[in-house]
């Protein structure tokens, strides 16, 4: 996401029990204007855009990753021949 202009790297769940946003681990990299799919404890971040200052602007980012709310870790997914497998 996006503030003030700034692309963050912060991520934050849901707390329901507690009624409250919660940091978690970052993504390793700062990402804006992604897509996210969800299957049982995985998100997957999918594209996006990376910041950039030695280029002055955006880099479209061409890869998923994939957070593990249960683990609070985030891994790179690869692709093989359609396919994809978690790295």
């Amino acid at each position: 996401g996006r503030r003030a202009g700034t692309i963050l790297s912060e991520v934050e769940k849901y707390n329901p029990v507690k009624k409250r946003w919660e940091q978690v681990r970052p993504l390793p990299f700062s990402r804006a204007e992604f897509d996210a799919a969800v299957k049982g404890n995985y998100i997957y971040l999918v594209g996006g855009l990376l910041s950039s200052d030695a280029i002055g602007g955006a880099v479209t980012l061409g890869y998923v990753e994939c957070y593990d709310v249960v683990e609070n870790i985030i891994k790179r997914v690869l692709f093989q021949d359609g396919c994809a497998q978690l790295d």
